[in-house]
């Protein structure tokens, strides 16, 4: 399953986003594309979002870009999951493109809650 993950260039997602994915059994299961890796960074994300079969978006920050992005991805008929920070509150306009959220506390939690996710839709 190829998956593309969108967030907000304001969020801490090295620590939060990046690392955990990349040290988890996900991360070897599942072919990925995280947009700020250097190797990424030359792929517009348009055609990325285009191959992806599941786009992930952390939104516990807003962010014009990723909501560009997953304009595209309702508009290709993608399956998106919004993930969020128990202390954040996610946009209202999210909840017109996808009925899946995961709030999470801990980067242990949100992998457990991304594991079960993906294994219950796994396409």
């Amino acid at each position: 399953m190829k998956i593309y993950l969108v967030h907000a260039k304001d969020l801490d997602y090295q620590k939060i986003l990046y690392k955990p994915i990349i040290d988890s059994e996900l991360w070897q299961k599942y072919i990925w594309t995280l947009p700020y890796l250097k190797s990424n960074k030359t792929k517009h994300s348009k055609e990325i979002i285009k191959e992806a079969e599941l786009i992930v978006a952390e939104v516990s920050l807003p962010s014009t870009g990723m909501g560009i992005e997953l304009g595209w991805a309702e508009m290709f008929g993608k399956l998106i999951l919004c993930l969020h920070q128990t202390s954040s509150q996610p946009s209202r306009s999210l909840y017109k493109i996808t009925d899946n959220f995961i709030a999470y506390s801990n980067s242990q939690e949100m992998l457990k809650k991304l594991e079960d996710f993906i294994s219950q839709v796994q396409l």
